[in-house]
C-alpha cells in the first residue's frame, strides 16, 4: 500500500512538472538600438556642465516565457557618453565628449499586460552588470589626470516594450548604483530605444 502511495506521489509530481514545462516557451534573437546618456560628473569649483549625448548598442536577447511572465537576459555592446564643459586652468572654458564602450549584461523580469499571438504590451525591470572595455575621455585629463573609471559597474533598468509578431520594441531607463569614476562622480543615466527580431 505504501509503495502504491509513493508511486502516486511521484506520478503527481511528474504530471505537474510536465504541465509547468508545457507552458514555458523561449524566444531569442538579435537587437540594436540607440541611447541618450548623461554621466553627471561633479565639481563645484570647476562649474562642470553635463549634457546628454547619443550612443548606440547591439547584441542579443533570450526571453523565457512562463504564461504572462518572462525572464530576459541579454548581452549588449554599448557605447555611452556625455557632453561636458568646465572651467580649466587660467580661466579657460573647455568642452568635449566623453565616450565609454562597455559589455552590458542586463537581466530583466517582465510581465505582459496584453498578451496575444500578434501583439504584446510588456513592462519589465531588472539589474545590469557593465564591464568597461574602452574609454575615450581625454578631455577629463584637464580635470584630473589621475582619475580612473571603474572596470565593472552595477546598475538597474526599467521600461516598456511592444511585440508586433516577431518584431520587439523596447524603451528603457537605465541608471547606475555606483559612481563610474570615484573621483569625479559620473553616475550614469540613460534612455535607450531598441528594436529586436525573434528568430524563434
Amino acid at each position: 500500500m505504501k509503495t502504491i502511495r509513493n508511486l502516486g506521489v511521484v506520478l503527481g509530481i511528474m504530471l505537474m512538472s510536465t504541465s509547468a514545462f508545457s507552458q514555458v516557451s523561449v524566444n531569442f534573437g538579435p537587437k540594436v538600438g540607440i541611447n541618450y546618456s548623461r554621466l553627471s560628473f561633479s565639481g563645484a569649483d570647476r562649474r562642470i556642465s553635463n549634457r546628454y549625448a547619443t550612443g548606440y548598442q547591439g547584441g542579443a536577447f533570450v526571453r523565457i516565457n512562463i504564461k504572462r511572465f518572462y525572464l530576459q537576459p541579454e548581452v549588449l555592446f554599448n557605447e555611452k557618453g556625455s557632453r561636458i564643459s568646465f572651467d580649466a586652468n587660467q580661466g579657460n572654458r573647455l568642452s568635449g565628449k566623453v565616450k565609454l564602450q562597455s559589455l552590458d549584461i542586463p537581466l530583466l523580469l517582465g510581465f505582459k499586460v496584453i498578451d496575444s499571438e500578434l501583439f504584446n504590451l510588456r513592462i519589465s525591470a531588472g539589474t545590469m552588470n557593465s564591464l568597461l572595455l574602452r574609454d575615450q575621455s581625454a578631455v577629463l585629463n584637464n580635470l584630473s589626470p589621475d582619475a580612473r573609471f571603474r572596470r565593472s559597474q552595477f546598475g538597474y533598468l526599467a521600461g516598456l516594450g511592444i511585440d508586433l509578431a516577431n518584431l520587439t520594441l523596447d524603451a528603457r531607463y537605465e541608471g547606475g548604483f555606483q559612481r563610474i569614476n570615484p573621483e569625479l562622480g559620473g553616475r550614469p543615466r540613460s534612455f535607450t530605444f531598441s528594436v529586436g527580431f525573434k528568430l524563434l
